[in-house]
């Protein structure tokens, strides 16, 4: 490998392929980390596994399959919006990166963040494809912003042991099986009410999970949601479409909303919550 090095102390790598073997050896043994830029330009261009911080030439549009895997070091990463594709396991095991910016990212294939198990934050506006076990053991994410996708798939965010709260906007179309499996710190979730979004265990795991808001020309607000009404009734009511009209529960009238007003709080027996209809 060689490397040359500008007036920003930018170091580009060339790498020939011929050598991969014997620059893998290399790279196991260079961990300790250097803190100059490495600009990645795509192909058969490996990083190595000391740098902390790599920029994306602007030339790449694809990020290839495990470019970036096992970079241990690696902490820091410039993306450009031209990078429309990651593909399988192209950063599996960082587990130093922190933050991403996925400027122009629209799919994510699978097992590309699989076990980035320091990554806390996630920002993807233009995300539109999670494939399975994406970002799955990302045990420190907190953040993820995806107000453009439509597809999550299965296990993408298993075990994700931080999330919080999660906001999933009105095109979304699927959510595969364990999608949210095993995230026990969620506890408020937004997500549109379509008939057969989401598949089975979805949300298995998620022992603290209190409030979901349902959007798609109704809003429901469910409090205190009992884990164990959840697996049931919550997919029940989450896959059929949703038509208020006034009902009996408890022996009290369930009231529409009208004129923007507050609604009437109501309470279940059976699962023991309180819903806000709007």
């Amino acid at each position: 490998m060689h490397f040359t090095e500008s007036r920003e102390d930018v170091a580009v790598g060339v790498v020939d392929a011929s050598l991969f073997w014997e620059r893998e050896q290399l790279n196991n043994n260079d961990e300790e980390g250097r803190d100059e830029i490495f600009v990645y330009v795509g192909g058969e261009h490996v990083v190595p596994r000391g740098f902390r911080r790599v920029r994306i030439d602007k030339s790449v549009k694809i990020i290839p399959a495990r470019a970036f895997q096992y970079r241990r070091s690696l902490i820091y990463v410039e993306f450009h919006n031209s990078i429309e594709r990651m593909k399988w396991g192209a950063f599996e095991g960082c587990v130093s990166l922190k933050r991403v910016k996925l400027l122009g990212v629209k799919v994510i294939e699978w097992e590309a963040f699989d076990g980035c198990s320091g990554l806390t934050d996630v920002e993807g506006n233009k995300l539109e494809t999670i494939e399975r076990h994406a970002f799955a053991s990302c045990t420190s994410l907190r953040n993820i912003t995806m107000p453009s996708v439509k597809t999550i798939g299965e296990w993408a965010f298993d075990r994700c042991h931080q999330l919080i709260e999660l906001d999933l906007p009105a095109d979304l179309d699927t959510v595969g099986q364990g999608a949210f499996d095993d995230c026990p710190s969620l506890r408020r979730i937004t997500m549109p009410s379509k008939d057969n979004m989401i598949s089975a265990n979805v949300f298995d795991g998620c022992t603290n999970l209190t409030t979901l808001n349902l959007v798609g020309g109704i809003h429901k607000v469910i409090a205190s949601l009992h884990m164990e009404s959840w697996r049931n009734e919550m997919r029940e009511e989450i896959n059929r479409s949703i038509k208020i009209s006034p009902t009996l529960m408890n022996g009290e009238r369930q009231q529409e909303c009208s004129n923007g007003s507050d609604p009437p709080s109501v309470s279940s027996s059976i699962t023991n919550r309180n819903i806000k209809h709007c």
